[in-house]
């Protein structure tokens, strides 16, 4: 949601039940964001254009609005995987079909993975041997608290946690039991102000 002033807006949420995760944090060339959750747990973000002049959205039907978003991971077994994401990544099972299950939505914070059984699993091709990074990649509140968890419940760590200075961020990257990495990243404006 483009606005004129973020900290008016987040204030504005809250007193309608919307929680902050990401308090304002400035950004390069003068912008602004912060992320919040709805009453009903969606996630959304506040931003400002530098000089105040908020982009105006596309206006568009609200029928057309995009609600949410999940990557598509083909896995070996379903079963394991969606237990490796439930022990080791905290996340919840929302869905599996059929037993043994040939497909299933694992979710964390409203966030969702989609797990598929493949038959062929040597066709599995992360993006990583495409030259890519992640599979996926999840801004986070608080980066080095969620490291920490992830690698007491025994996540294979591909790096970090470390800054990148080129989109100043704190990150961490983990490969899940099929070889999909996931990473993880905090804004350092965002971890300056969680310090304060």
């Amino acid at each position: 949601m483009a606005v004129d002033d973020v900290a008016a807006a987040v204030s504005k949420a809250e007193t309608i039940g919307a929680r902050l995760l990401i308090a304002p944090t400035a950004l390069p060339e003068g912008d602004e964001m912060a992320v919040m959750h709805d009453p009903q747990g969606m996630t959304f973000v506040v931003c400002r254009r530098e000089g105040g002049r908020a982009k105006a959205p596309r206006r568009r039907n609200t029928a057309q609005a995009l609600l949410r978003s999940a990557p598509y991971f083909p896995v070996t077994d379903v079963e394991q995987s969606a237990s490796y994401y439930e022990r080791v990544l905290g996340f919840q099972r929302d869905y599996a079909a059929v037993t043994p299950p040939q497909f299933a939505i694992v979710s964390r914070d409203g966030l969702s993975v989609m797990l598929r059984l493949v038959s062929a699993p040597e066709k599995i091709c992360p993006n990583e041997r495409q030259g890519g990074t992640w599979d996926a990649f999840f801004w986070v509140a608080d980066v080095l608290t969620l490291h920490e968890e992830l690698r007491t419940n025994g996540a294979s760590i591909v790096y970090g946690p470390m800054i990148q200075d080129a989109y100043q961020m704190q990150e961490f990257a983990i490969r899940d039991r099929d070889v999909h990495v996931l990473g993880f990243g905090q804004l350092l404006a965002a971890q300056a102000q969680n310090r304060e």
